[in-house]
């Protein structure tokens, strides 16, 4: 009978740490949940006249940290941020020619906002306007990366649905929408 027992109570045990070690997985760990630190870095670059003033500005966004994944998000922001300089240039061109015109201001501006920033990933949206002697623009984009490896992740893999049934719409000319049909 004794034998009975101590099988009783092995087995119960055994039961316990099974129940007590699979309960500790199921929590979400710490770091997961944290937010990353950046900053917001203002590019600025500003030329007058005596009527006319030209003003560039990129908000940069740069995520504190070393890590490789770290070092690649920033990497990809910064050729962001690079590839509106043939803006910088074109505005800085109108510039010349309308310096005697009766503009006052033209502007190239990339406002830069954070959207998002948990559970290991980070989305930037950016609001960019130009505006050049009565003709302009504003359009957003969005850039969002996941921090455990760096990789900058399209609308595919963010948007739950198959890919071949995401697509993209304009509701107006300032405010977009993505939708997955099932």
């Amino acid at each position: 009978m004794s034998k009975y027992i101590y099988k009783q109570i092995l087995i119960i045990g055994l039961i316990g740490a099974i129940v007590f070690s699979s309960r500790i997985t199921e929590y979400p760990t710490e770091a997961a949940t944290t937010k990353i630190t950046y900053r917001i870095e203002n590019k600025q670059q500003i030329k007058k006249s005596k009527k006319l003033t030209a003003k560039y500005l990129y908000q940069l966004p740069q995520i504190k940290g070393n890590s490789s994944a770290i070092q690649k998000i920033n990497k990809s922001l910064i050729q962001d941020y690079k590839s509106t300089f043939q803006y910088k240039k074109n505005l800085f061109n109108y510039f010349e020619e309308l310096k005697n015109s009766s503009y006052k201001n033209i502007y190239y501006t990339n406002k830069c906002s954070v959207t998002y920033n948990r559970n290991g990933y980070i989305c930037f949206r950016f609001i960019s306007k130009w505006y050049a002697g009565g003709v302009g623009e504003t359009r957003e984009y969005g850039l969002t990366y996941r921090l455990k490896d760096g990789k900058k992740l399209g609308v595919q893999d963010v948007v739950a649905g198959k890919k071949s049934f995401c697509m993209f719409w304009a509701v107006y000319p300032r405010r977009r929408s993505w939708t997955c049909l099932n």
